[in-house]
């Protein structure tokens, strides 16, 4: 199973990494931009569900800088009781660079969501 500290090493190439994606169907395209922000991976993995972890309630670029230094360990964030909501989104936030870079993803667009 994979931890924050892997999502967190794992979001750093995307930091500095800028997805244009255009998405088309019947001559009509949309092109979408994402970028990344320290902030993103934050919620990304979804530590702010983890509510009885105090040191989680500051500055999201702080967080992140403090598991990447080991500040924050891993074993605090695992040790909430609300840890077993945020598992899976822990476990697949570290394959999203690849994700995105695959050419067999397929996105869908709905435009009235």
């Amino acid at each position: 199973m994979r931890t924050v500290v892997d999502c967190v090493s794992s979001f750093i190439p995307l930091l500095s990494t800028e997805y244009e994606i255009v998405l088309g169907r019947k001559n009509v395209a949309v092109k979408l931009i994402i970028t990344f922000d320290k902030k993103d991976c934050f919620h990304l993995m979804g530590l702010q569900y983890l509510t009885d972890r105090p040191e989680l309630r500051r500055d999201r670029g702080k967080i992140f800088d403090e598991i990447q230094k080991g500040i924050i360990k891993k074993e605090n964030i695992e040790s909430s009781d609300f840890y077993h909501k945020i598992q899976d989104r822990v476990h697949f936030l570290p394959l999203l660079e690849k994700m995105l870079d695959s050419n067999d993803t397929i996105f869908k667009y709905n435009k009235k969501s």
